[in-house]
């Protein structure tokens, strides 16, 4: 092909032309591919929508020398394209482009992108990068877990397609496990081109879906990052071929991630003791999510438990949000039908015998227990988790039905993110978005293998911070769920918040959405000239989303609102690379989260008696409630005026108890050792 015969002053101006124009090109491939649904171009969607650099979606080949960078939203399948757009994508390139796509199987590009076959497998289960060969392109992907992703489980004996590659002018900077090539860079002419094996649907839509193909390698309290890696990888080109590029970042203001405290009421025992639970994090100054199990939890109940009602009131008015966590926590939840609307306590009544549910349905899970919730006018049910965590086919369709914004029913392993996504009204790939959030569940107090218990639940806090530090350094957030049942489970909670690293802050689970929500609908655009970057919004900045920049001394940044209003922020150094833009501080100099503060107990251990100093309460009334290990009331006692206290634990057996001192404006917990 006669290639190098286009004029050099037209080389130059699609370099130019590029240059000029900072946004992202989508080309959406779907109709030329005859493809049958849109899940292949979903998947860039989601990937470009996660990064949330500016872009366009497009199908004119005319056009590709105004973008710097092209992400073909399909497989280039064979003698699909016309010569013309073949001769396009080479020229573009050649000029000084880059372009990238996935499953490449068009020879006329095999040059173009420095390869001289494509062949297809389905015995292939991983892929590792070399993340060495170029640390800009790979910054951020530096666990072992992100360097080496996972496909499928290699005892299911064969997965999705991909193709592997014989690189001749590429760079290989990605292997499958049988060695050959599965990502690869090419300098073509002026321009860059970058393909993987695997299509972007396989590699991110099929995960979302929980459509793959047993990828994940732990399914909870692990650190699976396989589809956040191909959000950084694509990322980090972008930043490469774009100088000084700026986006969103992915949690509030200046946090480096955000724990969103959330707990799943689904016994009576939770109900009695999450009061604790909520006084605790409402003095320490943050709201939790209470997922309330709203009518009963086993089958001979037919009625409210009542002292739920108080429950609740109470953790509303602390400032925490309730939502629901169905009405009957049925553990076959995920083969419930879809059912109908106008569901209420004289026409829905699930029964549950010999591990069937029956007369239970999706929507009436869903409508009966937002209404039984909404106990107070002030609680809005917006967030839905499914008991078990039991997904059945038609729940995203039941969610969106009823007005639903969020949803939190997958595991992050399972799904292989941790980043929030709107989800697929159906789980097939012939299925189309819904409103309905997933913020997925990250770590919780359910250990199907060795259970959290009173002796070790240091081990499981332990774990939970080894995934945060994890997660947190992909900026990702971090969704805790504890089911406030056991006392030692609070003492878990409140050790894991005072070992939170720096900048991991804890955040209201329905709060990160809205910050999400905000985030997805932001549009924004940027020029650079003469040493000074410009970001133009075009709808309404959230004063809670904040910017990663590539930024240099010398460059100057300077922000406008949709009036053409200066914007004030404030930065700093965020990394080796980046400095980070924002309007409001979330990160003290120090974690403002202590287990404790101004309360001290000794002798601890002690074989008798213990001293409380409570100089700290300035006199204020308040309670002692001491717990046995297992959650179980000790000694309840109302004090008047004491700046110490003396606790006789004489009679007690040795092992671990928990005190609550409680007052008006303060709590304080902690623990005890008898010996």
């Amino acid at each position: 092909m006669k290639r190098l015969l286009i004029p050099v002053f037209i080389i130059t101006s699609l370099v130019l032309t590029a240059q000029n124009n900072r946004r992202v090109l989508l080309l959406d491939l779907t109709a030329i591919n005859s493809e049958t649904n849109n899940s292949r171009f979903f998947a860039v969607e989601y990937i470009l929508n996660n990064i949330k650099v500016p872009y366009d979606v497009g199908t004119d080949f005319n056009n590709l020398a105004d973008y710097p960078v092209v992400i073909a939203s399909s497989r280039i399948k064979e003698s699909v394209l016309s010569p013309t757009q073949i001769l396009g994508l080479n020229d573009y390139v050649d000029g000084g482009g880059v372009l990238i796509t996935s499953s490449l199987r068009e020879p006329s590009l095999f040059s173009t992108f420095g390869i001289s076959s494509s062949n297809s497998t389905n015995t292939v289960f991983e892929i590792t990068f070399d993340t060495d060969s170029d640390p800009r392109l790979f910054e951020y992907i530096n666990d072992d877990l992100e360097k080496t992703i996972s496909l499928g489980k290699a005892s299911k004996g064969t997965t999705f397609y991909s193709r592997q590659y014989t690189a001749t002018t590429g760079d290989v900077m990605g292997r499958f496990e049988n060695n050959q090539a599965a990502f690869i860079r090419n300098s073509f002419g002026l321009g860059h081109t970058y393909v993987l094996g695997p299509d972007f649907k396989d590699l991110v839509y099929r995960n979302l879906m929980g459509l793959d193909i047993s990828a994940h390698r732990t399914y909870s309290n692990g650190f699976e990052p396989t589809t956040d890696v191909i959000f950084m990888l694509l990322r980090n080109i972008i930043r490469k071929h774009i100088p000084y590029t700026i986006y969103p970042h992915t949690v509030p203001s200046d946090a480096k991630s955000v724990v969103l405290i959330t707990h799943d009421i689904d016994s009576k025992t939770a109900y009695d003791t999450m009061h604790v639970f909520s006084q605790y994090e409402k003095n320490r100054g943050f709201s939790a999510q209470y997922n309330a199990t709203a009518k009963y939890f086993v089958s001979s109940w037919n009625s409210y438990y009542s002292p739920a009602i108080n429950a609740l009131e109470n953790v509303y008015m602390q400032g925490h949000k309730v939502s629901s966590h169905s009405v009957g926590h049925f553990p076959d939840f995920a083969d419930f039908d879809l059912g109908n609307v106008g569901n209420n306590n004289n026409n829905y009544a699930p029964l549950h015998t010999g591990g069937v549910t029956t007369g239970g349905t999706v929507l009436g899970e869903l409508e009966f227990s937002a209404d039984l919730l909404k106990i107070n006018p002030g609680i809005n049910i917006r967030t839905f988790r499914a008991g078990h965590l039991a997904f059945p086919d038609s729940l995203v369709f039941a969610l969106q039905i009823l007005g639903y914004e969020f949803n939190s029913t997958h595991s992050a392993n399972d799904i292989l993110t941790n980043f929030p996504y709107e989800q697929m009204v159906t789980k097939k790939f012939t299925s189309v978005k819904s409103n309905v959030l997933e913020i997925p569940m990250t770590i919780s107090d359910v250990f199907p293998v060795d259970p959290m218990i009173s002796s070790n639940y240091l081990q499981k806090v332990a774990n939970w911070g080894i995934v945060t530090r994890q997660y947190a350094d992909n900026h990702a957030p971090v969704n805790l769920l504890i089911h406030p049942n056991r006392i030692y489970k609070l003492h878990a909670q409140m050790k894991y918040i005072s070992d939170l690293p720096f900048g991991v802050v804890p955040y209201n689970f329905e709060d990160y959405g809205d910050f999400w929500k905000a985030r997805q609908n932001l549009e924004y655009s940027t020029t650079f000239s003469n040493n000074v970057l410009e970001v133009h919004f075009t709808t309404a900045l959230d004063n809670e989303i904040s910017f990663l920049a590539d930024w240099q001394q010398g460059i100057q940044v300077n922000f406008y609102d949709m009036n053409n209003q200066q914007v004030t922020m404030f930065h700093k150094s965020w990394n080796e690379t980046q400095t980070i833009f924002y309007q409001n501080e979330l990160v003290g100099m120090e974690n403002n989260y202590p287990m404790n503060n101004g309360v001290s107990v000794f002798p601890n251990p002690t074989t008798s008696t213990v001293t409380i100093d409570l100089r700290v309460l300035n006199g204020e009334p308040f309670d002692l409630i001491l717990y046995d290990i297992q959650g179980t009331k000790i000694v309840e006692k109302r004090n008047e005026n004491q700046s110490t206290l003396n606790v006789s634990l004489t009679e007690l057996s040795a092992g671990i108890y928990f005190y609550i001192i409680q007052s008006e404006r303060n709590s304080f917990i902690g623990k005890i050792v008898k010996q």
